[in-house]
């Protein structure tokens, strides 16, 4: 990814997970990746292909009540994960370095 387009890229990074953060507009498209979307009104992140079956605004505020995710952003994927989104590094060469490093065996 070129460098310029690095500066605007911030990353969450879990074990066998990469959630990469930037205006639509920046994120490349590619075969087999999932994007997430925001639900209007809320901090909630969830895969393009999902929706939720009652309003996102109720499950935000059931999720935050329940203690469930910390303040800030999260990205809900599935049932039983959730990302907190609030710590996302800046895409420097080397955050991306110690992520390729994580993900190998």
């Amino acid at each position: 990814m070129p460098e310029v387009d690095q500066r605007h890229l911030r990353v969450v990074a879990l074990p066998g997970l990469l959630i990469a953060l930037a205006d639509e507009a920046l994120l490349p498209w590619v075969d087999g990746v999932e994007y997430l979307g925001v639900e209007p009104g809320t901090g909630m992140w969830v895969p393009t292909t999902q929706t939720t079956s009652i309003a996102a605004e109720l499950v935000e505020r059931a999720m935050r009540r329940t203690g469930q995710i910390p303040d800030g952003p999260f990205a809900l994927l599935g049932l039983t994960t959730v990302v907190p989104l609030g710590r996302a590094a800046p895409a420097t060469p080397h955050a991306l370095d110690r992520v390729r490093e994580r993900s190998e065996p």
